[in-house]
């Protein structure tokens, strides 16, 4: 076999970035590449990937580093480098079911959290990694201290999310009933009613479980005004037990064997 017949030079779809890699190392990393790199036999041209540059560089060189060498990395860059760098492989790593490496990003992703000083915008995406990986990794004690750190981000993002009902989708295809549960719970609290309503991604079984919880909101509301939730949501630390028992309410309400 030749040197040409061993490698694959991928680039992203702006062509901005390319990189040749092996094969052998593509395949090992996911069955997915081999589905993409097949047409692409016997051939020079480049494999497009729909992916960023600054993730596709991040991929490129965890495939052809020993992961080991990410402790070398940490010592020589900043945390905002690392981070990101963490998040890039995870991404790239889940669009194309690289299990193994998502997970490893994943993880690393997760111990920087807690000492990560700078405002960070979780994108869905990664949350759902993140939640999956979660749901999928078992570390002992440790996985519930995991568990905690991916809840309180995909919280915060579904939080501020502009339409949380996108939101739901994507919690849908979580084992999670917590965050599902939440899911519910933000779009309560961030949609008219008429809007909940009309509202074609819905489901009848996600109408009647937010009717469940509008009750619930009414329930607690001589404590703390449902008004006061849509208006001022960014803080919910006060909120803790009358918020988590919505959010369980709505999503057991209902519930049917053949969805969860």
């Amino acid at each position: 076999m030749s040197y040409y017949d061993s490698i694959v030079t991928l680039q992203t779809i702006e062509a901005q970035s390319s990189g040749c890699v092996s094969k052998q190392l593509l395949v090992s990393a996911s069955p997915e590449f081999e589905r993409l790199i097949a047409p692409a036999a016997g051939s020079l041209t480049p494999v497009e990937l729909d992916v960023s540059d600054k993730d596709f560089r991040a991929f490129l060189w965890f495939l052809n580093a020993n992961p080991l060498q990410f402790e070398t990395y940490a010592r020589s860059v900043d945390a905002d480098a690392r981070f990101m760098r963490s998040i890039s492989i995870a991404l790239v790593a889940g669009t194309f079911k690289a299990t193994r490496i998502a997970e490893w990003a994943i993880v690393r992703i997760v111990e920087q959290l807690p000492h990560y000083q700078l405002v960070f915008t979780a994108v869905w995406n990664l949350c759902v990694l993140c939640a999956n990986g979660c749901a999928d990794i078992r570390v002992g004690p440790a996985n519930e201290r995991f568990a905690q750190i991916v809840h309180r981000v995909f919280l915060d993002a579904m939080k501020h999310a502009e339409d949380p009902i996108e939101w739901l989708d994507a919690v849908k295809a979580i084992p999670d009933s917590y965050l599902k549960g939440w899911a519910y719970f933000y779009i309560l609290v961030r949609c008219p009613l008429q809007d909940i309503a009309s509202d074609t991604r819905l489901t009848n079984l996600d109408r009647v479980r937010l009717t469940t919880g509008e009750s619930h909101l009414r329930k607690y509301s001589a404590e703390i005004r449902t008004d006061a939730y849509r208006s001022s949501y960014a803080d919910l630390s006060g909120l803790e037990v009358p918020t988590r028992l919505i959010a369980t309410n709505v999503n057991t309400h209902g519930r049917s064997q053949s969805e969860d």
